[in-house]
């Protein structure tokens, strides 16, 4: 049985972006293409709806590409003890989200990927989370 990677927006972000001419997100975008190329295959890929809901929002060009890499990974179950942890987290330090983020948002399994055949859901480089 693979181990289990937890893959948040940082990553997906970092994966489809265009090259970076910032030296240190460039180093970011290759460590993590990198990774992607050579390693992806020995773990069992993970994420949740808050990352879909930070992956969906902004450019629609760019959001569909981070979409289309999480479509199909396994979709981790997200509790109120989850969101509470990140909202405080965005609120409390110098984390941000993009487009907005998902505080106020319902968080359920819909339409985020409408148009894409998404693989049913169960119970890094950047941050790359094993458990």
């Amino acid at each position: 049985m693979l181990q289990r990677v937890y893959i948040e927006t940082t990553f997906v972000s970092y994966l489809t972006a265009r090259s970076s001419r910032d030296v240190v997100i460039a180093g970011h975008q290759q460590s993590t293409q990198d990774w992607w190329e050579q390693s992806r295959v020995d773990f069992e890929l993970c994420t949740s709806q808050l990352v879909l809901l930070e992956a969906g929002a902004g450019d629609q060009k760019a959001a569909q590409e981070r979409l289309v890499l999480l479509k199909a990974m396994i979709m981790l179950d997200t509790t109120e003890e989850a969101v509470i942890l990140a909202s405080e987290l965005v609120r409390s330090s110098r984390f941000s989200t993009v487009g907005g983020g998902f505080e106020g948002q319902k968080l359920q399994k819909s339409n985020v990927f409408e148009g894409l055949s998404s693989r049913r859901t169960q119970n890094v480089v950047p941050r790359l989370h094993r458990f």
